[in-house]
């Protein structure tokens, strides 16, 4: 639980974000400690060589549309029904709590930050790779990210749960936050997604995953 709060941390401002970086290239931290959220959010600050030391070191945050469907098309190709109907639900568990719990409920366990996937179209394919690999091609207004940045310097995204006349609640994806409205330098309602790109590019490949 420290360690994950040091991530958030680390990755609310781009000078801490390069001490971030730092100790994923000295091994100190794990790259899949960093969450999808924290590498978009480092993505976001608009620094080129941040955003070269995080593709070195993560991976990409953003893809364009053609290579969304090169993806889409390269995961069909390998997800065949044998390559289902083998694989291990228990490490899919794993993966569920270690990707998506965050910000996703599935059969009541879970952060509901997005959408609760217990209803939704789970057997059909084509909707989860879409909605995996292009999650911003819809986005409902309730679960659109909102950026801030607070008046000390730190930039914080999340989905706005509450408001009042004085606060903001603000549910991140690793916590929930209550933010005084005049700390508050910038908000910003972002037309993508809270959940980033690139979550399928952490995967094993198929044929090491069984």
């Amino acid at each position: 639980a420290d360690r994950a709060a040091l991530v958030d941390l680390l990755a609310s401002r781009p000078a801490y974000a390069a001490k971030l970086l730092d100790a994923v290239e000295r091994g100190q931290i794990r790259a899949d400690e960093m969450s999808a959220v924290h590498a978009r959010q480092i993505a976001d600050f608009g620094d080129a060589a941040l955003a070269e030391r995080l593709a070195k070191l993560w991976g990409q945050v953003r893809v364009s549309d053609a290579e969304k469907q090169s993806l889409i098309a390269k995961w069909r190709g390998e997800l065949t029904p044998e390559a289902l109907a083998a694989a291990d639900r228990s490490r899919g568990r794993g993966l569920f709590a270690r990707d998506c719990a965050s910000c996703h409920v599935l059969f009541g366990e879970g952060r509901k930050l997005g959408p609760d996937l217990t209803g939704s179209n789970r057997k059909n394919l084509d909707y989860l790779l879409e909605n995996v690999v292009d999650p911003g091609a819809s986005v409902g207004a309730d679960f659109r990210a909102v950026s801030f940045v607070l008046g000390d310097g730190r930039a914080l995204t999340g989905v706005i749960s509450a408001a009042d006349d004085r606060t903001l609640t603000v549910q991140t994806a690793q916590a929930q936050v209550v933010l005084d409205k005049n700390d508050v330098a910038e908000q910003s309602v972002q037309a993508q997604s809270l959940m980033p790109d690139g979550l399928l590019s952490k995967l094993s490949e198929i044929g090491r995953a069984h």
